[in-house]
């Protein structure tokens, strides 16, 4: 599993990564880069990881400087909660991470969600993208040049449209 550095997001100003993930259980312990606090964007189909691999590979994100967990594909909601539970594991009943979990939003939506919505009282200094196999090819190219994905995903929204456009959990 390779962990490569693919570009840089603006406003926020954050190094991104991406990292093809097979098999959650098999996620390294540590990692070189990035360096320090970061928002973790998840793109995995978890309905039927095992409660286990997800606290395994929650736990690991947790101590590996996840501050922002954004989880999105088929059972994100599970990734989203055994995140929150390792927070607390991890860091005390006070916890550190923000988690959102986005079911109801496309790809670009949770993605553009993650790129440039997810804040914390800390500035993570990147965004590292984890995917499974299926969706790697769409999010690197998106990570590739934000700023398209930032106008489209804006261009999307209907300015009169009062509701929140994305799932904010």
């Amino acid at each position: 599993m390779e962990l490569r550095r693919v570009g840089q997001s603006e406003a926020p100003d954050r190094e991104l990564y991406i990292a093809e993930v097979a098999d959650l259980a098999q996620w390294p312990e540590a990692f070189s880069e990035p360096g320090g606090e970061f928002v973790a964007f998840t793109a995995f189909d978890t309905a039927n990881v095992s409660s286990d691999d997800l606290g395994g590979f929650a736990a690991k994100l947790v101590r590996q400087g996840c501050v922002y967990l954004c989880a999105w594909g088929p059972g994100c909601e599970r990734l989203h909660d055994a995140v929150n539970l390792a927070d607390i594991n991890v860091n005390g009943p006070e916890g550190v991470v923000m988690t959102t979990w986005h079911e109801d939003d496309s790809l670009d939506e949770a993605l553009y969600f993650a790129l440039f919505t997810a804040f914390t009282e800390t500035e993570p200094s990147a965004v590292l993208a984890l995917t499974a196999p299926a969706w790697s090819g769409d999010v690197e190219r998106r990570l590739r040049d934000s700023k398209a994905l930032l106008h489209e995903v804006l261009a999307k929204e209907d300015p009169r449209d009062e509701r929140p456009r994305f799932s904010r959990r």
